[in-house]
């Protein structure tokens, strides 16, 4: 492996590892303090997991991924998630996220999460004044 490539895979390996340990299914790690920021209504919303997970599959972190997979498998759950989030966010980071996993793997469970969510916001496009 070439010495730069290397060295971001460890730099992304190190992330990953910091964010499981201190953060885990938080939004945000504050790696000064060692915790996740906490105190919004979507805390423990997975959206780091489901935002790293392509790249871990394309930098053949495959444990990494699986272990985001478990997490998004069994614990992940959007209608914890406040309603109040913008539905932008909630397909790029969300539905985004699950997607491209499924490009990426083949895997039906992520489309089912995505489907989830899909049902969820459906919501949001069908206002009386189209906004």
């Amino acid at each position: 492996m070439k010495p730069r490539l290397e060295l971001v895979k460890n730099m992304t390996l190190s992330a990953w590892n910091a964010y499981a340990k201190y953060a885990w299914g938080d939004d945000v790690l504050l790696t000064y303090y060692r915790r996740p920021r906490l105190g919004r209504s979507f805390d423990n919303s997975g959206r780091s997991i489901l935002a790293s997970m392509s790249t871990l599959w394309i930098m053949e972190l495959h444990e990494q991924f699986n272990q985001g997979r478990q997490w998004i498998e069994q614990q992940f759950n959007f209608t914890a998630i406040d309603n109040l989030m913008l539905v932008h966010h909630q397909v790029t980071r969300y539905m985004g996220g699950l997607l491209s996993c499924y490009a990426l793997t083949g895997d039906w469970m992520f489309v089912e999460k995505a489907v989830a969510i899909a049902e969820q916001i459906e919501q949001a496009f069908n206002t009386s004044t189209g906004e």
